[in-house]
């Protein structure tokens, strides 16, 4: 072996034992498995990990590392490794816990892929990596609905390598750029294919161009560009090329290929050069720092810049203890210093970072120090995972939790119940306690609410729920089974005191959810209905003797008014006697008076006889009415008095709008309204009177408003419905037509209102049902 070979061969091992000192001092685990000889390589950030050194642990073998993974992780581990050794997975990559040396579980990142291959093409030894990620899967576990948040930031591209002989016109690409290529790992790649893999147009002239001007003029490039899988799959790569030139002439290109068309591709190896360290850390997700052991920085990637809002050379003007919260600085530099003293070999910590703008990122710190061969600290590398969002996250969980115990504790005279999805008792608040009679100490997770329900009822309920589903249902499901299919269930039970006492509550009952939208538990929410039920029976009862009472009362006025109706009658018909009889008899001057008081009698009985007659069989008799029909039909009674005023009625009613109602009814109540207004017109103006209506809900508001006298609402608003009520003195006013209106329009469920004001004029406004549609 020549002189050159030689220090070729030794500059390679001195660049790789660099690169291992990198990997060492980024504290990543990292480890090697001969898949035939069952040969297990790990380095001393795995063992660190869970509290061992790797001295600990010799020899490592199968057995060894299946007592370490977790029962629960070692099938979908051996899952993972199987669909990669059998390329259904490009690569093992899976989460998983191993057990630390003080006895509690490590979350790490397992990711690895097959390196080489046997002479028989074999899978022989799969190399992989593995990080630390425990705190973020407790976080995980804790906040479950936000987990995505805490996913891994730190990811590798896949890099793939090729090679163009510019002499012999060959092409060699490794397994991983065919992988990119989506071909077969057998493919001879042709020597065109570095441009027919490439779409015509642009893609295809630009690696053209490229490749010329590398060949012409030894120009290396680094471009994005797209290729077209034989699968007619599109995806961006990026394609890294440079030279080698030989007595001024390219004979030979290397380069890399990395598939950029996913946003989720992982790291798969840690960089062998230093421009894939450098590509590694530039293009980091997370903030990434080199820092001198005097606290400097030495470099800086991008999104450390961004994650502080300072430029590049904003950052090198300062240190990091100028940006670190000065309630977390302490804590940060006794770290530093036990790493610089060997008492750590690196550390994690939650620490606060002052932005640029003023405000606070909350951030994960990971530090670890990379040394030279002779020991000494040379930098620290630190990465930097913003953490704010989820910080805000856990401060609002915390306070929206704090919030939720106030109030379970604040409802002194609510019960709040949560069980577990097979009943047993998780929170029991102090309005429970109260309600119930017992402390909450004496039922956490050993009592369901059974307890509490009155046993016939439970019992009558489990033979309903029988009937109803078709099988038994028992137990806790009977409180429980209904919330397969709604979201809620609220009914009124009898529930048992400690003290054996027994109290009516009305309860609803809801499905407590996890996040992946499988039930947990369940929530009861209950109070005391006692009085209340007290209460609703008092009111049927009085209920019962009103409408007892009611019926009395119209049984009496029926036999009052046909009783007087008699009696009226046999007045007027004597009095009519007499006059055919004894004509000199009606000369008396009391005969007018008494025959007038006869004639008031008879009206008085027919106005009663007709009030009484108003609420029988009201609902049978409705129907419904196109109330602009009845509009024009009134207008056209009371023509001769319109122009007899010069009055002018303004019908602005809708053609279609129909209203449940009497029709004998309906009519009275408009034309009571419209004598009304020509009634009370004012003595200045010509009457005018508009007549509108609108739909509302469940009813018709019809207004009838004019320019008349108007009423003193202050002083006559109490009996402006009233019986023989009259305000202005007419001679011709009886008081008895808005009277019969306000009753006509309450016996069809309807109200009645006026607004008033003196020579401006009145609107009276009348609420009627809509109409009732009981076809198909």
């Amino acid at each position: 072996m020549n002189s050159t070979s030689v220090n070729a061969q030794e500059s390679s091992e001195n660049q790789l034992q660099r690169f291992k000192k990198i990997i060492d001092g980024a504290g990543m685990g990292t480890w090697e498995h001969n898949l035939q000889t069952h040969e297990l390589i790990y380095n001393e950030h795995w063992a660190n990990m869970i509290g061992y050194r790797i001295a600990d642990l010799q020899p490592i073998t199968v057995e060894t590392w299946r007592t370490l993974i977790h029962p629960e992780d070692l099938p979908r581990a051996r899952q993972k490794m199987y669909e990669h050794l059998e390329g259904k997975a490009r690569f093992y990559e899976i989460e998983v816990r191993f057990k630390h040396r003080d006895g509690r579980w490590v979350w790490v990142l397992d990711k690895g892929s097959v390196a080489t291959f046997t002479a028989d093409g074999k899978p022989e030894w799969i190399m992989g990596s593995i990080q630390d990620i425990t705190e973020r899967k407790n976080n995980e576990l804790l906040l479950t609905h936000y987990r995505d948040l805490l996913q891994s930031t730190k990811k590798v591209a896949q890099i793939g390598s090729w090679e163009m002989d510019l002499v012999e016109k060959k092409l060699d690409w490794s397994s991983v750029t065919k992988s990119i290529y989506g071909v077969t790992r057998d493919y001879e790649p042709a020597y065109e294919d570095i441009i027919n893999f490439h779409p015509d147009g642009e893609n295809r002239q630009k690696i053209e161009e490229k490749i010329a001007s590398l060949v012409k003029n030894a120009a290396p490039f680094d471009e994005e560009l797209q290729i077209t899988t034989p699968g007619n799959e599109l995806k961006w790569v990026r394609v890294v090329a440079t030279p080698v030139i030989t007595k001024d002439k390219c004979i030979r290109i290397y380069g890399l290929l990395q598939d950029i068309n996913g946003k989720n591709t992982a790291l798969k190896k840690l960089a062998l050069q230093e421009e894939q360290f450098r590509l590694t850390f530039e293009f980091a997700p997370n903030g990434m720092a080199l820092v001198s052991p005097q606290g400097k920085w030495l470099k800086i990637n991008k999104n450390l810049c961004r994650l502080l809002g300072y430029t590049e050379q904003e950052l090198f003007a300062s240190d990091f203890q100028q940006l670190t919260h000065p309630d977390d600085l302490e804590a940060d530099l006794i770290l530093m210093h036990e790493v610089l003293a060997g008492v750590r070999d690196g550390y994690t910590m939650g620490k606060r970072y002052l932005h640029k703008n003023g405000s606070m990122v909350h951030a994960l710190l990971s530090v670890s120090l990379v040394k030279n061969e002779q020991g000494e600290p040379q930098y620290f590398i630190s990465q930097i995972n913003d953490i704010t969002q989820l910080k805000s996250l856990e401060f609002a969980l915390k306070e929206s939790l704090d919030k939720m115990k106030s109030i379970q504790d604040a409802s002194t005279r609510v019960g709040i119940i949560e069980t577990d999805r097979d009943g047993l008792i998780r929170v029991f608040n102090v309005g429970a306690e109260n309600l119930l009679g017992y402390k909450a100490t004496e039922l956490l997770n050993t009592a369901t609410p059974l307890l509490f329900y009155n046993k016939t009822e439970i019992a009558d309920r489990a033979t309903y729920l029988a009937r109803l589903y078709g099988q038994p249902i028992t137990g806790f499901n009977t409180l429980t089974v209904n919330l397969q299919t709604n979201t809620f269930e609220t009914l009124e039970w009898t529930l048992s005191r400690k003290n054996g006492s027994e109290f009516i509550v009305q309860a609803t009952v809801t499905p407590v959810k996890n996040i992946a939208g499988a039930v947990s538990g369940y929530l009861f929410i209950f109070f005391d209905i006692t009085l209340l039920k007290d209460a609703e029976r008092e009111i049927t009862s009085l209920l019962d003797v009103t409408r007892e009472q009611n019926n009395r009362l119209l049984n009496f006025a029926h036999i009052v008014s046909h009783n007087l109706r008699s009696h009226s009658g046999n007045i007027s018909m004597v009095l009519e006697l007499m006059k055919e009889e004894t004509p000199a008899s009606t000369q008396n001057e009391f005969y007018p008076l008494l025959q007038k008081a006869s004639g008031n009698l008879t009206d008085t009985i027919a106005h009663l006889n007709e009030i009484v007659l108003m609420n029988t069989g009201i609902n049978k008799n409705m129907v419904p009415l196109n109330l602009f029909d009845y509009v024009e039909k009134a207008e056209l009674a009371i023509q001769a008095i319109l122009s007899e005023n010069q009055a002018t009625i303004q019908n602005e009613v809708a053609k279609d709008l129909f209203v449940q109602a009497i029709p004998a009814y309906l009519e009275s109540i408009i034309l009571n309204l419209l004598t009304n207004a020509l009634k009370y017109k004012s003595p200045f103006r010509k009457p005018v009177i508009n007549i509108g209506a609108q739909a509302d809900g469940n009813y018709v508001s019809i207004t009838v408003s004019d320019n008349g006298s108007g009423i003193d609402l202050k002083l006559h608003g109490n009996k402006l419905f009233g019986m023989y009520k009259t305000f202005h003195g007419n001679r011709d006013a009886r008081g008895i037509g808005l009277f019969i209106t306000k009753n006509q329009v309450e016996a069809m469920g309807g109200t009645i209102q006026a607004e008033s004001e003196i020579n401006v004029g009145t609107v009276f406004t009348v609420h009627l049902q809509k109409q009732i549609f009981t076809g198909n």
